[in-house]
């Protein structure tokens, strides 16, 4: 309101230092009393204007408190007095709200920051102490669960660039970040479910079909299938053929590796694998998952892609089983990193590229395979 009446340039009338010219004496000139009449008309109008902008502000119960005032000077007084009454009661009630405040979950990063400083701006004009500081502290550690690596990384900068308007700055854009990222999320939820319905309606209607048959597949002997619905037709397509001398691939490693449009949910990829082809080192948020584990006497830092920083542990060996195209064979991950606040488990491409295997993937399947030196076949 203050903002309002200023910008009306009738404040001065209001807080009294302009105030209603003081009326003339009978001895006064004619010079004089034109003078005073032209100054009194101007005030009021002047007050007028303020008493109109203040009515109009403000909602109907509170405009029962100043309904016998005769001047806008005194309405500013009377609300100055209910409102904003400089007593120990008001200033303990504003450091319960201080204290006690927390972020609504329906308040984006602005409204909630705007929160915090009308309080502190309050406290102030009450000559309480609040330095800078405790309003950066008050906002920090009113947020969510889902800004701790934030958090962490504010800590990180430097004492001159921790000011409000930074930290405001930056938690903007994080909370852009977090805005997209749940989007993207949410699209790839659903992408994954359809694709799941589609499988599994395939599945059912193929299961169908080979519980029909009760002869022996002429593929490979077995009993409950046809040779057209056979399992090893797909896999003859997906592999190089044991009885090609002349390829230069090797049986390919094959895993329970997927692509982040598998998992339909968190929980579908908890226990699996994302091939991602940024990632630096193979990583796990698993620490039951080691066969050997060394921690880290100060914390990696990781950056994932969406720029968030999450911190490694430790590191070691994880034990996995592997096809090979014929059998399931024992082998391991080594110096896989353990990230406790990591939600998918990550296989790098890198980090297997680098183990001197070849990748090799189509519309369908990605598959890791090794070199023999004289370019035969070999198993990894």
């Amino acid at each position: 309101m203050r903002i309002v009446l200023t910008s009306h340039e009738v404040f001065d009338i209001v807080s009294g230092d302009e105030a209603k010219p003081a009326a003339l004496g009978a001895d006064a000139t004619a010079a004089q009393t034109t003078q005073y009449e032209t100054s009194l008309k101007a005030f009021v109008k002047k007050d007028g204007l303020a008493q109109k902008l203040i009515v109009t502000s403000m909602e109907k119960q509170p405009t029962m408190l100043i309904l016998n005032c005769q001047s806008s000077k005194d309405m500013w007084d009377k609300l100055h007095a209910v409102y904003e009454s400089k007593t120990d009661t008001s200033v303990h009630v504003l450091q319960q709200k201080w204290f006690s405040l927390k972020k609504d979950p329906a308040d984006d990063i602005a409204t909630h920051i705007a929160k915090i400083e009308d309080l502190y701006c309050s406290l102030k004009s009450m000559k309480e102490t609040v330095s800078d500081s405790m309003m950066i502290t008050k906002i920090i550690m009113t947020l969510p669960a889902e800004y701790n690596h934030f958090i962490s990384a504010w800590d990180s900068v430097s004492s001159e660039q921790k000011t409000v308007e930074n930290l405001t700055s930056r938690l903007i854009m994080e909370e852009t970040r977090h805005s997209n990222t749940e989007k993207s999320e949410n699209a790839l939820v659903s992408h994954s479910k359809n694709s799941n319905n589609q499988r599994s309606s395939k599945n059912s209607t193929q299961s169908k079909k080979r519980q029909q048959f009760q002869g022996n597949c002429r593929k490979c002997g077995k009993r409950g299938h046809k040779q057209r619905d056979c399992w090893h037709n797909k896999q003859d397509k997906e592999r190089p053929s044991h009885q090609n001398k002349n390829t230069d691939e090797g049986n390919a490693l094959i895993g329970t590796v997927l692509t982040s449009r598998s998992c339909a949910t968190n929980e579908d990829c908890s226990e699996n694998w994302l091939l991602d082809s940024g990632a630096s080192q193979h990583m796990t948020h698993h620490r039951d998952w080691f066969s050997t584990y060394t921690s880290f006497q100060n914390k990696i830092p990781i950056r994932l892609g969406d720029g968030h920083i999450l911190y490694a542990a430790g590191k070691g060996n994880i034990n996995v089983t592997v096809f090979d195209g014929n059998e399931w064979n024992s082998k391991f991950l080594s110096d896989a990193f353990h990230v406790p606040d990591l939600t998918f488990n990550l296989f790098s491409m890198g980090a297997a590229l680098d183990k001197n295997l070849c990748f090799k993937c189509d519309d369908t399947t990605c598959y890791f395979y090794k070199k023999s030196e004289d370019g035969m076949k070999m198993s990894v």
